[in-house]
């Protein structure tokens, strides 16, 4: 049986489900490990999880994670997930943060009070998302 939301469509145009494993890229910061990276696609909605474990550092330019597994939908659409930075004695450590997903590509930018995190305000913790972005 065929639903179509209106209009006319093809079998299986509803049919878009995949799921997957991704591999995050960090940048300006150095990844000690990859607990998981998931991801599930259910037509334009793409639901991510994450749990990256951070490197001792103290880089000071804002650090963000690419490779994400489909392109963020384009122009002025900026989305963003909660997420959390794990455990650790820092100013930072075990606290819910915003993640933004720009427009148009594979990127995700950590952010806290309307700036970018850095390294030293991530070192030596886990950076962990869940969420759902459109594509």
């Amino acid at each position: 049986m065929s639903i179509f939301l209106g209009g006319t469509g093809t079998d299986n145009e509803l049919d878009d489900y995949e799921t997957g494993t991704w591999t995050p890229s960090a940048n300006g910061f150095t990844a000690s490990g990859t607990y998981h990276a998931n991801y599930t696609k259910i037509g334009r909605t793409v639901h991510i999880t994450m749990w990256v474990q951070t490197a001792s550092g103290s880089s000071g330019s804002p650090f963000y994670i690419s490779g994400l597994p489909f392109t963020v939908k384009g122009s002025n659409t900026y989305q963003y997930m909660c997420g959390r930075l794990g455990s650790g004695g820092h100013t930072n450590s075990a606290s819910d943060i915003v993640f933004e997903f720009t427009p148009g590509n594979t990127t995700i930018f950590p952010k806290v009070q309307d700036g970018g995190m850095n390294w030293g305000m991530a070192s030596n913790t886990h950076v962990m998302i869940t969420g759902t972005y459109i594509i």
